[in-house]
């Protein structure tokens, strides 16, 4: 494989940097074009299904029309791999990407089945099989008018977005990937191929480009600019966007923008080419009919620049429902005139009659008279307009804020809400909806503004911090001569100072022994203790010439933990220095550590493939040789000791269960060498970050993917997990930082993303400093600012009683929607995908609350039936759920009848605009004049408190702003309340249940009185101690 930069013999070209496995793309295509002539025998039959024929093929897999025989007996297409292309890093991708894609179900989608081995070894996956025409070959054959051809891609546009959410990107969107069956005699799209192996049917002029084995660029004839740029980091949904664009551009004109004669050979770099640069010809140069908003919308989604495309697949979906209802579109610049004919054409009959007798009036007045009448008439009919359109527009947001909070893009959907409340201040569905964003999520916030490094320091690495984060050290570097330093930081003047090393050779290893202050380091030969207060003594030397090939401690216990080369591994007590144990664990090299059970176990990795742990009560030592066939890169022992993961340099994690050391899951493949690791604060997730730069999410107990994976540009080479939630902290070698949800995959990019060198995590995880060697900053940040927890009460607020009857009747549906009557209104609530387990009404102020079966609360407006809430997850025991005199909370009922409180949304908020300013430096994020959203350069919580009024009147905006500064324990528990989180901490403290200790870790989550209550109880403190042995 070539290295970057390198030029290839055959053709001269230069390799990009990002091209697809160091290939280069000219040759890529060219054995693409061989691969399609060659022959390759399948077998008469795999597994439980017989082959029928060949669909397609391409340079990495085929496609076979087959026959499922058992279970059930169906038709189904069949892609398999192709056996000289099936290396280890191919293999792993293809099942990590099989994984992510059976989390799409869609009904415009094509289903995944099964995937497996064949006999003969070959990888394959059975997909639903679709016997149809591609969308454009229908379209003409059944003769489309344009709005048909517009409700036909309706539905593909939904499914790209429902792809989109699941967080996968299809990139090759085209006609023969959207084919259209008949059912029940009604046209039904399918969007097929999303991103294992695509089957091939084109010539060398119309090939299809890779970017990986088995992942495809696109066709040239519809990939995006930035596609064709070759420009892998660009690369998101809105490539998508522009291919439905290209579709509907064909489907309407019968060409797409820029096609060339089909006598003429063209060759693929010149279609790129003019991709990149060359301007679409306007839809209506070759359908006059175009012109106007058809043409207008069609060009917004080819722009060459994605940040002036729609925002998201759904967002075009919506804009082809207004030209279907003939309504404004966002693509075309209003103006009164623009909004009355669209008015004319939704109530041609109305207007004519009015014209008619308006002509009457003419005939049979006075010129004076009917000119103030118009007048009269189009400054109301203006008016209306103005209103409609502004309501289109909010609208927009509104469901577009929706979608990205369900992604976890807390910033950019906070910017829309605000955006929504700047064109319409009264609308209360987006007030509520900001407040619940605000308060139910959790944001990394730095605490004050970033902090310069000291004069004549660079190349910041191995940071740690002690206590609550507040200070910690990190081995730097002199610019001038390269000499490494010790670098002190924290707060205050003195922020960074720099200590001479004294070390020879190259520092390999630093960590925090205890909270006070005390490190170990290590250059790979010699071991000391040291202290904050001067990092350049050494304290106490625990080895001298003696190899050291891993390092870690427990600070907690004031442990220092250490592997050799020869497989022996040490314990050390951190305070006399004193060697506690040492055992010959294993014949090779330790290549990694990791500590769990309060220091009591110590999990370790071979370079010769071997895992294993030692059990320092039991004295027990359990190793198991080349269970990796590479060396094992990194591994993680839980907290409890029960469960033991690894990766290895060859890109596959494994899962053990302790003590046994049996293999729970099976293989867990990666593209590349496995780099980090991280487990959830709630010990169900398991994050595993490699040299490819994807972040890929596992649940424990199944060894399946919990979400969709999450890609930086270059390796991930740190994973932390936040203290009081399934999230971690990823950090790529690209300087990107990232807060990922377990649930989602998705997360939003934290401050300083994109420069940062380094970072370090609080003992406990509530906060990180990160390093920019760019820019000469370091930052402390909060990572778990903000976030309401339910809390109990003991009957706090007291129920409220049903309303009178006729003013709020709600009715079920189905397990799935609920009708809505409010004065005299029926209406019906949008279906949800989750079975609906119970539901409250607020009659005075017209709010429905659900719960749903995936442990959900939504509150839905009675009057309007707009969301007031994104769905907020509650104890998965909820089965009941009830309003209460106070406005701001809800009633939790667990099974065993306990209750707690909820905290949502005062009823019709209305906000200032300051409080908006204010929300947008807490997501981060805002929009420029050009409609795009941008970072904030500054966006700290000292920054956020600054913007707040001198005397900004009491109020909901007041409370909330308050809240959502205080820090922890000072906090009350709602805005506006009287009761802190520190009071009510002590009070369940005293009370010492089961249930109430619990609530406290839920609170604060390394809360030493709790754990000390459950130490006594002999209660286990990890989550996964339900895990069998």
């Amino acid at each position: 494989m070539n290295r970057d930069g390198d030029t290839v013999g055959d053709c001269g070209h230069t390799i990009p940097e990002d091209a697809p496995l160091g290939m280069c793309p000219i040759c890529l295509l060219g054995s693409h074009e061989d691969d399609s002539e060659e022959e390759v025998s399948p077998e008469n039959s795999v597994g439980n299904f017989r082959i029928e024929g060949k669909l397609g093929e391409g340079g990495f897999a085929e496609v076979f029309q087959a026959e499922q025989l058992s279970p059930v007996r169906r038709r189904v297409a069949l892609k398999m791999l192709r056996p000289e292309v099936a290396t280890t890093q191919v293999l792993a991708r293809f099942e990590a990407e099989r994984q992510a894609l059976a989390l799409m179900v869609h009904p415009n989608i094509a289903a995944i089945f099964d995937a497996g081995e064949s006999d003969s070894g070959r990888r394959w996956v059975s997909m639903e099989y679709v016997e149809g025409k591609p969308i454009t070959e229908y379209a003409t054959k059944h003769d489309l008018s344009w709005t048909d051809k517009l409700r036909l891609l309706l539905p593909v546009c939904r499914a790209v977005q429902h792809a989109h959410l699941k967080g996968v990107i299809h990139r090759d969107l085209k006609p023969s990937n959207i084919l259209v069956a008949q059912v029940d005699g009604k046209a039904v799209p399918k969007v097929i191929d999303f991103g294992i192996a695509r089957a091939i049917d084109a010539s060398l002029t119309d090939s299809t480009l890779y970017t990986e084995v088995y992942q495809l660029v696109g066709t040239p004839s519809y990939m995006s600019p930035e596609q064709a740029s070759f420009d892998a980091a660009a690369i998101d949904g809105r490539s998508d966007i522009y291919s439905l664009g290209v579709i509907l551009y064909e489907m309407l004109c019968g060409t797409t923008p820029f096609a060339s004669d089909p006598q003429v050979s063209v060759p693929v770099m010149e279609i790129l080419r003019r991709v990149r640069e060359d301007e679409i010809p306007k839809p209506s140069s070759h359908e006059r009919s175009l012109k106007g908003d058809v043409e207008a919308v069609i060009l917004k989604a080819t722009e060459k620049d994605p940040r002036q495309r729609y925002d998201s697949a759904g967002a075009l979906a919506d804009e082809i429902e207004r030209l279907l209802t003939n309504r404004p579109v966002e693509a075309t610049v209003p103006t009164p005139f623009y909004h009355l004919g669209k008015f004319v054409r939704r109530h041609t009959v109305p207007v004519v009659a009015a014209a008619i007798a308006l002509a009457a009036l003419v005939i049979g007045g006075t010129v004076a008279a009917v000119q103030f009448y118009r007048a009269i008439s189009l400054s109301e009919e203006l008016r209306a307009k103005e209103v409609e359109a502004r309501d289109a527009f909010r609208n927009s947001d509104f469901r577009l804020a929706a979608e990205l909070y369900e992604r976890r893009r807390i910033g950019d959907s906070i910017a829309h809400l605000c955006r929504a409340l700047r064109t319409d201040p009264d609308h209360h569905a987006s007030a509520s909806y900001l407040l619940a964003v605000l308060t139910h999520s959790k944001f990394a916030k730095p605490n004050e503004a970033a902090r310069n490094y000291a004069e004549g320091i660079d190349q910041i690495r191995l940071p740690v911090l002690f206590g609550s984060g507040d200070f910690g050290v990190a081995v730097g570097e002199t610019p001038e001569d390269g000499r490494e330093v010790l670098v002190r930081f924290g707060s205050g003047e003195a922020a960074m100072e720099s200590f001479e090393a004294g070390f020879k050779n190259q520092i390999r290893f630093l960590t925090a022994v205890d909270l006070e202050g005390r490190f170990a380091i290590s250059d790979g030969k010699n071991l000391q203790l040291r202290d904050f207060a001067d990092p350049s003594a050494p304290s106490l030397t625990l080895l001298e010439n003696t190899e050291v090939a891993a390092l870690t401690a427990f600070p907690e216990s004031g442990l220092v933990f250490a592997g050799s080369s020869k497989g022996e591994l040490c314990v050390w007590e951190a305070a006399s220095g004193n060697l506690l144990e040492s055992i010959e664990a294993a014949t090779s090299f330790i290549s990694d550590l990791s500590v769990g059970r309060e220091g009591h176990l110590l999990g370790f990795g071979t370079v010769s493939g071997g895992v294993g742990f030692w059990n320092r009560d039991l004295d027990l030592l359990r190793f198991k040789d080349e269970q990796h066939r590479g060396p094992v890169s990194k591994v993680l022992i839980s907290k409890s000791g029960l469960v033991l993961a690894s990766g290895d340099s060859d890109g596959m994690a494994r899962i053990f269960r302790l003590p046994g050391l049996v293999e729970m899951t099976g293989e867990l493949p990666h593209g590349g060498a496995i780099r980090s690791m991280a487990q959830s604060a709630r010990y169900r997730t398991l994050a595993v970050g490699d040299s490819e730069g994807f972040t890929r999410i596992w649940d424990i107990q199944t060894g399946k993917l919990a979400a969709p994976s999450t890609g930086f540009q270059k390796s991930v080479d740190v994973l932390l997990s936040v203290a009081s939630d399934d999230e971690f902290i990823s950090v790529g070698g690209s300087g990107s930082v990232r807060r990922i949800n377990a649930e989602t995959g998705y997360g939003e990019v934290l401050p300083g993303s994109g420069t940062t060198s380094a970072v370090a995590l609080s003992g406990n995880r509530r906060s990180m400093v990160s390093f920019s060697d760019r820019r000469k900053v370091f930052r402390t940040i909060a990572l778990d600012h903000t976030s309401a927890f339910p809390f109990s009460g003991n009957g706090a607020a007291a129920l409220k009683e049903p309303g009178e009857a006729g003013e709020t009747a709600v009715q079920k549906v189905n397990d799935y929607q609920l009708i809505v009557k409010s004065n005299e209104l029926v209406a019906s609530l949008p279906r949800v995908s989750s079975k609906i387990v119970d539901y409250a009404v607020d009659t005075e102020n017209h709010r429905i609350a659900m719960l749903t079966e995936n442990s959900r609360v939504r509150i839905w407006s009675a009057i309007s039936s707009e969301p007031l809430t994104p769905f907020l997850p509650v104890s998965e025991k909820t089965v009941k759920i009830r309003f209460t005199t106070e406005e701001s909370l809800l009633e939790l009922s667990n099974d065993k009848g306990g209750q707690q409180y909820f905290l949502i949304p005062p009823p019709n908020p209305v906000l200032p605009e300051w409080f908006l300013t204010f929300a947008e430096i807490f997501g981060g994020k805002e929009f420029s004049r050009d409609g795009d959203i941008l970072a904030l350069a500054e966006a700290s919580l000292e920054t956020a408190r600054e913007s707040i009024p001198s005397e900004a009147p009491a109020g909901v905006a007041i409370d909330h702003a308050t809240w959502l500064l205080t820090e922890g324990r000072e906090r009350t528990l709602i805005p506006g309340g009287r009761r802190t989180v520190a009071e009510h901490v002590d009070s369940l403290l005293e009370l010492g249940t089961p249930a109430a200790i619990s609530e406290v870790f839920l609170f604060d989550p390394g809360n030493p009185m709790a754990k000390e209550r459950l130490k006594e109880r002999g209660a286990n403190l990890s989550p996964d101690a339900g895990i069998q042995p």
